[in-house]
């Protein structure tokens, strides 16, 4: 058996070979007169390795920590061990003082194996390994912006920002090579049924007899192990590397994850005056990062980063209404106590709606007409709760008129939505996971506050304000299930947001 984990100093005193890296900042500003500013920054930022966190089995510990159990009772309490014996003298002896009684070694104690089964210490269970050369995330960010007063008390920013990332992902050493996977576009059984028809074990402890004699103690621990003990295993599990991995061998780090991101943000904004703060912000976003399509795969693809969205509005204000003391209209009287010091504000926000992703499917048609054949504008508006065309999943229980065993119809355009005929375990990818153009329910929200402030006498002032959180009460929808052999393709069961939330405050400063 070829391979397993080295321990400090066999032969490397330390966890890691280290990483330096050189992180430089630079920054500089530029005013043209006294109303217009460039500025500009970039850097190289990087995480650290944290020894305490995240370090899988860098730091190996199996070997060195072994408990130490004992059975009481094995009756339910008639009889217990450590020379008790029956229950009944549980009374004349404390089993408590004696817990851990004189085990057939002679001592009260299992001690830790330490290093003593050497590179066979993770034989047939499998694990995720740090190389020594590890390299943390890095990122690269920069920023352009010029900043302008357009008007007294009103600025306009215009900004380009972007930003590279590199980082670790686990690669996957004991992948089944692509050679024995099913790559056409409909179910292959024989590839399945190839890959999971079973064979004699060659692992099987009872094959390494001879080790019984030349090292007992590894003999007796291969024994305690599933890999080792079952008498068959899977013809898929014997043609990956590193077999005597058991459920597999992987690499943190062995793939750099890279992510890409660029915006343009544009920002307006009037100074408080007059009554009247208020500003809007508008971000147009592109990015992307990596991903591995097939565990065989020995680089990764590019896809749409499901953690940024296109297009992103905000509008926020604050404005106090213009009556009262020292405001513009009912500056006097009775009437301006009750309609004078009040503010009204608010966040109005818009965002395009996450990507939908999708699972390893069969889809028959060009992925560019997947967009059409899912007809969203068109179905929706018919029903708020069907977000996608039900017809273009071929499934018996939505259109009774699918063939159980036929073949497609020419020209179908879908998903393959038959049970019977769903991809195997063996089934490469061909499905993207994220289509750009597929997503789900925009953010399309409005918060809103209404606060007055009251003076009581000189030290003591009260302050009233309202919350209303999704003022509108508008439901964003969740992503719809995509699901090909579900009755509920394309249709959203669930809402993402809250309903309106409604919140009163009082506070009292003396």
């Amino acid at each position: 058996m070829a391979g397993g984990p080295t321990y400090l100093g066999q032969p490397y005193d330390n966890l890691t070979a280290g990483t330096n890296r050189f992180l430089p900042n630079v920054s500089a500003t530029y005013s043209f007169d006294n109303k217009t500013v460039v500025r500009f920054g970039a850097g190289l930022f990087s995480d650290t390795f944290n020894a305490l966190g995240g370090t899988g089995n860098r730091q190996l510990q199996n070997g060195y920590s072994q408990a130490t159990n004992t059975t009481m009772t094995t009756d339910s309490g008639l009889t217990f061990c450590c020379s008790v014996g029956a229950a009944s003298n549980v009374g004349a002896a404390n089993i408590i003082s004696n817990p851990f009684p004189v085990l057939a070694g002679g001592g009260r104690f299992l001690q830790p194996v330490g290093n003593a089964y050497g590179a066979n210490i993770l034989d047939g269970q499998g694990f995720t390994y740090y190389p020594r050369d590890f390299s943390p995330t890095w990122n690269e960010r920069w920023r352009l912006g010029v900043q302008r007063e357009i008007f007294p008390n009103q600025m306009l920013d215009i900004s380009y920002n972007g930003s590279y990332a590199s980082s670790p992902a686990t690669r996957n050493l004991s992948y089944l090579p692509a050679q024995y996977w099913n790559f056409s576009d409909q179910l292959n059984s024989a590839v399945d049924n190839a890959m999971k028809a079973t064979v004699p074990n060659p692992f099987l402890y009872t094959n390494f007899a001879s080790m019984a004699n030349s090292n007992p103690n590894l003999y007796n621990y291969l024994s305690s192990l599933s890999w080792f003990t079952g008498k068959t295993l899977q013809v898929q599990q014997l043609l990956r590397a590193y077999a005597n991995a058991g459920a597999g061998l992987s690499e943190y780090g062995g793939f750099r994850n890279k992510t890409v991101y660029n915006d343009v943000e544009i920002l307006y904004q009037k100074r408080f005056s007059k009554g009247l703060q208020s500003s809007f912000m508008y971000t147009r976003a592109w990015s992307r990062n990596q991903w591995q399509e097939n565990q065989f795969d020995q680089s990764l693809e590019w896809e749409p980063n499901p953690n940024s969205r296109p297009n992103r509005f905000v509008w926020t204000a604050v404005w106090e209404l213009p009556f009262g003391k020292g405001r513009q209209w009912i500056k006097e009287g009775p009437l301006q106590h009750v309609v004078g010091g009040w503010q009204l504000s608010w966040i109005y926000q818009y965002q395009t709606g996450p990507l939908i992703g999708f699972s390893n499917v069969y889809y028959y048609g060009s992925l560019d007409q997947l967009v059409s054949a899912l007809n969203h504008d068109k179905i929706h508006s018919q029903y708020i709760h069907q977000w996608f065309d039900p017809a273009a999943d071929y499934n018996n229980l939505i259109n009774p008129a699918a063939s159980a065993t036929g073949a497609i119809p020419s020209g179908f355009v879908g998903f393959e939505g038959r049970t019977a005929f769903q991809p195997g375990t063996y089934q490469a990818r061909l499905m993207p996971q994220y289509i750009d153009a597929l997503r789900a329910d925009a953010i399309n929200n409005w918060d809103a506050r209404i606060y007055r402030k009251i003076k009581l006498y000189e030290r003591l002032n009260v302050s009233f304000a309202v919350d209303l959180l999704n003022a509108l009460n508008r439901v964003e929808l969740a992503a719809p299930t995509v699901t090909p052999t579900s009755t509920l393709f394309g249709q959203v069961t669930s809402q993402a947001n809250g309903p309106r939330q409604i919140q009163f405050n009082l506070r009292f400063d003396f």
